[in-house]
């Protein structure tokens, strides 16, 4: 690694072009002006979150989803309270010993596409 952030820079300004560059910046201002939440608001907020459309097509069959978040461009989030049957049920998909009605199954794989691309 190299011993100074200056020097990091000057080999990423030689092997960048300046529209990366600049891209990297303003990525970096917007992530300084997000604050975390304080300990006692993220306490309120007992959620599980996956980008994976398959896990929250088949959580949303056995879950309501509480939300979605399309803000980060080429990712779309799934939001689903986090509760002890919810976790028994991504173990479950995760060890492939989770069973549903496949056409229940796609149907849901549908309604969440219709959701992302839909609003």
């Amino acid at each position: 690694m190299y011993r100074s952030k200056t020097l990091q820079i000057e080999v990423l300004q030689r092997m960048l072009p300046q529209d990366q560059i600049d891209k990297i910046y303003d990525l970096y201002d917007k992530a300084k002006k997000i604050k975390p939440l304080p300990e006692s608001e993220q306490e309120q907020y007992d959620t599980y979150d996956t980008s994976d459309l398959a896990l929250a097509s088949f959580l949303f069959l056995k879950h309501p989803m509480e939300r979605m978040d399309k803000s980060t461009p080429g990712r779309c989030f799934f939001f689903f309270e986090d509760c002890e049957e919810l976790r028994n049920d991504i173990d479950d998909y995760n060890h492939s010993t989770a069973s549903v009605d496949p056409k229940r199954y796609f149907q849901s794989i549908r309604d969440l596409k219709a959701q992302i691309y839909n609003q």
